[in-house]
């Protein structure tokens, strides 16, 4: 049987007590008969069983389109709609919020991160002119055509742009000469002497010119763009000679006017070649000069290269089609869409081109990875003699060359976005972006210590009688002790479910299956049905189920009138009545939820964006649910119970349908079901311990058929059983990472780690390198602060370790001899800085940057380590975190 408060005593004394606990509830009136005089013997129903039963309460009085239920209660009341949150109260109640929870700026800080130069607008956007309704530039282009820009400030006359076909070369190098105009312009306004303003020369091939012409007249509309050319395509304006001296001339005799670096003037090589003999055209000068389509010009001594040579320019940008990668120089005759190309390592070839016989040898030597006959063949010559023609010709000549020449991707390189995300120049590929935000809870409130506690304790306990090391190496059957880490999971989400785990004065009493079996009954359609039905009247008396029952009937709140009243142990205060009072008070101790109703705000009521949110509790999802609903959302939600789950994502992926918000139980996912046609932002509200489920989730938003780039946000509270679920996901990840990622084989130990952990670091987001808490937890167990400031600055060296590591491969035996005491060096190096935000402050330098100031430092770190091994504390130390790298690696 079941009861309702259950009492010690005498049957009076039982039954007065037990009316005094229903007016705390405000149930109504029950009769002494109706009140088992069994009662004091149940067994009070707490800890996950109660979260379990109060699961279920709350599920039975609402539907997968909760707000239609409200409605339809609200009429059965006769009570008045509940009235909208308006943007006012919103932005009131969210002041309040986020002042308790000391909230930081989460936009501001991804902000920060996305920060391009030359006044582009952070990504995803990327636009050269924000205000106009003008096509945004791909990533790799923003990158391309900044370093052309860069390159010409720092004195490079000479820069190809090198990439693949249909990678929008055209669209890079004009926007470097918007760019480069904007330079410009901050140089004079600072005062720098001798700043003149040019225009610009674009020679192009004939098959091009009208394309090149119309993007530039469509896309970047500041540029003033004059054709010159004798045969115009139709709907191309085009300037005779006569015109185009005048215009040169004027932008000479007024070189101090910025508006000369918007004109652009578009030609052909064979026009310029021909019309422009014996005019005053000859004496012109421009800024920059880019040769595109440049490798028609495949003669050193041919009429356009002369041409070049004579033209009067600033810095020369060469556009070539990117060279084939299966040309083969031991194919005599390699057929092209362009031509024949003839091997120049075959007999034939090498008979009449002696000196090419050695280059065949460096080709061989080198795996046949050495292109040296794409270098200009006076400096191969001249190199070529001075080194002897040996091996090292590749590492001196070549790759010197073209890093700092040569820009070059194909649809699959790699690249940096700013946010340090990496991502591939595939066309229409929409890159994501996940970012981990930490959420603070009241850190005044004495609760605040507790919940952390309390996460290291069930942290402790998590693994049974396994090692982590166990479920790490995944040796054999490696059971997790699910109780505490839900319990874990429930106190970081919300500290007041602590409450409901363990309750000062519980509410129900006996069994959970008779709890459930009575509570079903109870929710027959009819009081008929309820009277008439055998397996009731079977039933001993109970009034536990049916006061609940009855405290949930007709409700309009999604159930969470119950949880206020298994918190809220007042007779002061009743429930709220109206949307902002109720919103208030759930986020009022759940920086999570604070953060989650930030977010659906922005996204769905500003930007009439859809939202998907993720959770892995079916309680913490009924909380979430009644949450938006009562905040005035249209909500869907999927959750493991509902037998029809494809129609709800039937109705979320209609593009008309009202609903803003679905929220979905991670356990009651549908693989293979496409959730994402009509939605690019989501919300993970639990970290999950398994990396797979994590990506999982993720990439429900990004897949196939995306319009859009995705936002997917990860939501957590810091100082929590979080941070032990985020170090355990993240240390399995980075294994599987480990062998996935193509790191040169040097790259081993700690070395290896430091960089896996730094690119979880830059995919998510996350505020530093989470490798501190690996090598701290090898060390100290649970017993460390994950979020102090000794740990984020070492966090931040490992950063800094990881970027000088990846970005100089040519300092490799460097790394690996330091390795038996890297981990220690970081520690002496984060002595060098007194704040996070002191170290923070170098992360976005470039690589040659940070080996300037950073190398030698390390160098000196290296050595006071070695000195340190003399201690023996620091020696076990090491020791330890040796132990825990060599553990991981296991394969």
């Amino acid at each position: 049987m079941a009861s309702f408060r259950g009492t010690k005593g005498s049957t009076s004394e039982h039954q007065l007590r037990h009316r005094e606990q229903q007016k705390e509830l405000r149930c109504p009136p029950v009769m002494d008969k109706d009140i088992p005089e069994n009662a004091d013997t149940l067994k009070p129903i707490e800890g996950l069983d109660a979260v379990e039963i109060n699961t279920l309460l709350m599920e039975s009085v609402t539907t997968p389109f909760p707000e239609q239920g409200i409605f339809k209660n609200l009429e059965i009341l006769d009570l008045p709609e509940l009235y909208p949150l308006c943007a006012l109260s919103y932005e009131v109640q969210m002041d309040f919020l986020k002042f308790r929870h000391k909230q930081p700026d989460f936009d501001k800080i991804l902000a920060r991160s996305r920060e391009t130069k030359h006044d582009i607008t952070p990504w995803p956007e990327l636009k050269l002119h924000p205000d106009q309704h003008l096509q945004s530039l791909k990533p790799h282009q923003v990158d391309d055509a900044a370093s052309i820009v860069e390159r010409a400030f720092d004195g490079w006359k000479h820069t190809f742009l090198s990439n693949e076909t249909g990678m929008g070369k055209t669209r890079a190098y004009l926007a470097a000469i918007v760019l480069h105009q904007r330079e410009l312009e901050k140089q004079a306004k600072a005062g720098v002497p001798g700043v003149k303003f040019l225009p610009s020369l674009i020679l192009t091939s004939s098959s091009t010119l009208d394309q090149t012409a119309k993007e530039a007249r469509a896309e970047f509309l500041h540029l003033n763009v004059f054709v010159f050319h004798g045969t115009p395509n139709k709907g191309v304006k085009v300037i005779s000679v006569e015109e185009l001296v005048g215009l040169l001339n004027r932008t000479i005799s007024n070189s101090d006017k910025p508006e000369n670096e918007n004109i652009v003037v578009l030609s052909t090589y064979s026009t310029w070649s021909s019309r422009t003999k014996g005019t005053a055209a000859k004496n012109a000068h421009f800024e920059l000069l880019v040769a595109d389509d440049a490798h028609t010009i495949n003669t050193i001594r041919g009429t356009h290269h002369r041409m070049l040579r004579t033209l009067q320019w600033r810095k020369l940008v060469w556009v070539p089609g990117l060279y084939q990668e299966q040309y083969d120089p031991y194919t005599n005759k390699t057929q092209f869409s362009e031509g024949i190309t003839v091997g120049i390592f075959t007999e034939h070839y090498l008979s009449t081109n002696l000196s090419f016989i050695k280059l065949k040898d460096i080709y061989e030597e080198s795996g046949r990875k050495s292109r040296l006959w794409m270098v200009h063949p006076n400096i191969f010559k001249a190199a070529g003699d001075d080194l002897g023609w040996g091996k090292k010709a590749v590492d001196l000549l070549v790759q010197p060359i073209f890093s700092v020449m040569q820009i070059r991707r194909t649809m699959y390189t790699k690249h940096t976005l700013p946010d340090g995300i990496k991502a591939y120049s595939a066309i229409d590929q929409f890159s994501s972006t996940v970012v981990v935000e930490e959420c603070n809870f009241d850190c005044w409130q004495p609760y605040a210590a507790t919940v952390e506690l309390m996460g290291k304790e069930h942290s402790k306990v998590l693994f049974g009688q396994n090692s982590e090391s166990d479920f790490f190496a995944a040796y054999g059957e490696v059971i997790l002790n699910l109780s505490e880490h839900r319990k874990g999971v429930l106190t970081s989400f919300d500290w007041r479910n602590h409450e409901v785990l363990n309750p000062n004065n519980p509410i129900l009493f006996g069994t959970v299956d008779e709890v459930k079996k009575i509570s079903k009954l109870l929710k027959s359609p009819t009081v008929t049905q309820r009277e008439n039905n055998d397996e009731t009247a079977a039933l001993p008396a109970v009034c536990g189920v049916e006061r609940v029952d009855l405290l949930l009937e007709n409700d309009y709140t999604c159930g969470l009138s119950l949880l206020f009243h298994l918190i809220e142990k007042t007779e002061l205060i009743g429930p709220p009545v109206e949307r902002a009072t109720y919103t208030t008070w759930i986020c009022g101790y759940s920086p999570v939820m604070t953060r989650a109703l930030d977010l659906a705000w922005k996204y769905c009521k500003e930007g009439k964006e859809r939202l998907l949110v993720y959770v892995d509790d079916a309680w913490i999802q009924c909380i979430v649910v009644g949450l938006f609903v009562m905040a005035g959302f249209k909500v869907g939600t999927v959750r493991a119970s509902d037998t029809r789950r494809s129609k709800i994502i039937d109705k979320w992926n209609e593009r008309s349908s009202s609903l803003e918000i679905l929220v979905i139980d991670v356990d009651s996912m549908l693989d293979g079901v496409n959730i994402h046609t009509n939605c690019t932002k989501g919300l993970l509200l639990n970290w999950l311990i398994d990396p797979k489920r994590m990506l999982h989730v993720i990439g429900s938003l990004v897949r196939i058929g995306q319009q859009n780039p995705v936002m997917f946000h990860i939501l957590k509270t810091k100082n929590t059983y979080y941070d032990n679920l985020e170090r355990i996901c993240c240390t399995k990840w980075a294994i599987q990472l480990s062998t996935e990622i193509n790191l040169p084989e040097w790259m081993t130990g700690e070395v290896r780690e430091i960089c896996v952990f730094e690119w979880i670091k830059t995919s998510w987001h996350q505020s530093f390198n989470r490798y501190a808490w690996v090598v701290e937890h090898d060390v100290r167990g649970h017993d460390i602060e994950y979020h102090s400031s000794d740990m984020i600055r070492l966090g931040h060296v490992f950063s800094l370790a990881a970027k000088l590591i990846i970005g100089h491969p040519e300092d490799w035996e460097f790394w690996v001899d330091s390795m038996p005491v890297l981990v220690q060096a970081c520690h002496r190096m984060m002595e060098s800085f007194d704040t996070p935000g002191e170290i923070e402050g170098y992360l976005s330098r470039t690589p040659e940057e940070l080996r300037d100031g950073f190398i030698g430092l390390f160098e000196l770190a290296i050595g006071l380590a070695d000195s340190d091994m003399k201690d023996e504390g620091i020696a076990e130390r090491c020791k330890k975190i040796r132990g825990g790298v060599d553990a991981r690696a296991k394969p």
